[in-house]
């Protein structure tokens, strides 16, 4: 969806050169900040966004939990965040990705469970090698099910399904025209997204 955009944006500005960066959610906001960056697709939004900053929902995806495969749950299709209190975890380093860690605690509060984080990364690259060997389970987006790792498979979540809304989050008090049209254009995708079929 993200490629979508970039590439639509590109074809309407082809003299604007996009500069992209692979940084964690928090390091992006710090870049945002300093003015390094116009805006950020940092995933689960902050409670509470500085002061001049405005994010976008642009998309809405679920979250899955990731296994070891030969983890005994792994043949399960659906899984309650119940029926997995003594597992241990690996997860997105909360320093690195606050907003989603709160929704995890919240769900795993919700589900009656204590999760038993024992390693944590900044990077889902990283997550999913410690889970593939062996290290712990993880929530993660369903498009991350989609990057290849052996080793690790991806069931949903019985009962409610717990959704990630990802945000886009810029500067609203500098006018700037090229943010306003790329605004506009995540607001078609996220429009063409909740169409029915």
């Amino acid at each position: 969806d993200m490629v979508n955009v970039l590439q639509s944006f590109q074809k309407l500005h082809p003299k604007c050169q996009i500069h992209l960066t692979d940084l964690p959610p928090s390091a992006q906001l710090n870049a945002l900040q300093s003015g390094q960056v116009d805006g950020a697709f940092i995933g689960a939004a902050p409670r509470k966004l500085n002061k001049g900053f405005s994010a976008m929902v642009w998309k809405r995806e679920p979250l899955l939990i990731a296994l070891p495969k030969n983890h005994p749950f792994a043949a399960t299709a659906k899984i309650s965040l119940s029926a997995l209190k003594n597992e241990n975890w690996v997860m997105v380093a909360r320093t690195a990705a606050s907003a989603f860690r709160r929704q995890f605690d919240r769900l795993c509060m919700d589900a009656g469970i204590q999760p038993r984080v024992v390693q944590e990364s900044e990077r889902v690259p990283a997550v999913l090698t410690m889970i593939a060997a062996q290290q712990g389970i993880s929530l993660l987006p369903e498009s991350v099910s989609r990057l290849v790792h052996p080793g690790v498979v991806f069931r949903k979540v019985k009962g409610p399904v717990p959704m990630l809304e990802h945000a886009f989050v810029y500067r609203a008090d500098k006018e700037n025209k090229l943010i306003s049209e790329f605004l506009n254009l995540l607001a078609k995708a996220r429009s063409s997204k909740n169409k029915p079929n």
